[in-house]
């Protein structure tokens, strides 16, 4: 008789059946799908485009990260190039669950590919701030203000709704 439960937990819980990339996340059982339910995990090819736009940086996303990283922003942490599903994203606050997008030429003419993303981010529970270039460039206080009333708009939601303590 074959002992199914290991293989139905293995599948359940995404467990890859050895690690072939050594634990890289590559390889033959990285790019099965888990199963409904389980843990979500990053497609490689995802992964490997976020690493190169965080070393491809815009002068604009650089001088914005100046401001967002080492939680220096309302003490809230901020990720460069994150991937949520098939999404790359400028910078994102999972905690707060905020989206920053830095718009520059590249948008141009793309605002109704750019409406349905901010839909799919929204539907997912997203926050999405579009920002321009310029906006950064010119006035990174005025930037800096609006993500600042955004943290503190979630923040007192998140207290509103939490339940009371003991």
């Amino acid at each position: 008789m074959i002992d199914t439960s290991r293989q139905t937990h293995a599948k359940r819980a995404c467990i890859p059946p050895s690690l072939e990339g050594g634990g890289q996340g590559v390889g033959e059982a990285h790019d099965q799908p888990c199963a409904p339910g389980a843990r979500h995990r990053i497609k490689l090819i995802m992964r490997e485009r976020a690493t190169a736009l965080r070393n491809e940086s815009t002068q604009p996303e650089r001088a914005l990260w100046y401001w967002l990283r080492k939680s220096q922003v309302q003490n809230a942490k901020f990720r460069r190039q994150a991937v949520i599903g098939d999404f790359i994203v400028d910078f994102l606050c999972p905690e707060l669950k905020i989206v920053i997008e830095v718009d520059g030429e590249s948008h141009v003419g793309r605002g109704f590919q750019d409406q349905l993303r901010d839909i799919s981010l929204n539907e997912r529970g997203y926050r999405v701030i579009r920002v321009t270039n310029d906006d950064v460039l010119t006035n990174i206080h005025g930037v800096l203000d609006v993500i600042v009333a955004a943290i503190a708009e979630i923040r007192s939601q998140q207290t509103s709704h939490a339940p009371p303590t003991p």
